[in-house]
């Protein structure tokens, strides 16, 4: 008996369009031989990315910091921001 394998990757890169990936979805489900895929999301700008969710999750802590002083009756004297 002789078997056969074949293997084929396909990347398709294009900006985020819910309709787009739809329609890619439905049209793969409809073939005859479902193909196994797997779909990766990524963003455009990484470093700009994490320096925005760094900045937020600086300053959502300064403000648990300063509700805790209050709280407390204390005051933050030490606190100070940080560049990233």
């Amino acid at each position: 008996m002789i078997v056969y394998s074949f293997n084929q990757n396909e990347v398709i890169e294009f900006d985020y369009d819910k309709a787009k990936m739809a329609k890619i979805m439905e049209e793969i489900s409809e073939l005859k031989n479902d193909p196994f895929y797997y779909i990766n999301f990524t963003v455009k700008n990484e470093k700009e990315c994490r320096k925005n969710v760094i900045s937020k999750a600086y300053e959502d802590a300064k403000d648990q910091a300063i509700a805790i002083a209050q709280v407390a009756n204390k005051k933050n004297k030490r606190m100070r921001k940080s560049r990233f």
